[in-house]
């Protein structure tokens, strides 16, 4: 990836957490499918890449989204917040 490409995915991830941080819809509506797609489809957007690792003592290569482990905690801590507005009645 050039500097370019890494600066966008980066924005896009930060505009994802920035949209969604302070106005977290609820796990059962049909917003949060929005959050989950729009979650997705960044991932999608930036492709894959090739990560090493181990499987039965083999050394293996596996496909990984670039921006995947940004994303995928931007989402996990959206969840862990909306778990918090429903235990708090929000």
């Amino acid at each position: 990836m050039t500097n370019n490409e890494v600066a966008a995915a980066l924005k896009d991830v930060q505009q994802f957490w920035v949209r969604w941080r302070d106005n977290i819809p609820s796990a059962e509506s049909d917003q949060w499918e929005d959050v989950i797609k729009e979650a997705y489809e960044i991932k999608e957007k930036y492709g894959k890449h090739a990560v090493p690792g181990w499987e039965n003592g083999n050394l293996v290569s596996r496909q990984e989204y670039v921006v995947g482990p940004l994303v995928d905690w931007f989402r996990y801590l959206l969840e862990e917040r909306e778990r918090q507005n429903t235990d708090l009645g929000k």
